[in-house]
């Protein structure tokens, strides 16, 4: 997860402004459930390492095969 620049959680709002968002924006900004958010990106890192470890035959030759798979796919004869 990319890191919050030093001031994000503790003035959102002049962050947010600083980095051009709207009014709107920001007041969403300002709202922003942190735990839950670290708790959530977390979680996601988690079940990415989890499905890293369940398939680790995942090479390159598989991702290339199914890449030119679904670029052939419209072409086949049905």
């Amino acid at each position: 997860m990319p890191a919050l620049a030093p001031g994000s959680k503790a003035n959102p709002r002049a962050e947010a402004r600083r980095a051009g968002l709207s009014d709107e924006e920001c007041t969403a900004l300002e709202n922003t459930d942190w735990v839950g958010l670290e708790m959530a990106a977390r979680s996601f890192a988690r079940k990415r390492e989890l499905k890293r470890k369940e398939h680790p035959r995942n090479s390159f030759k598989d991702t290339l095969r199914n890449l030119l798979a679904s670029f052939s796919a419209p072409f086949r004869r049905h």
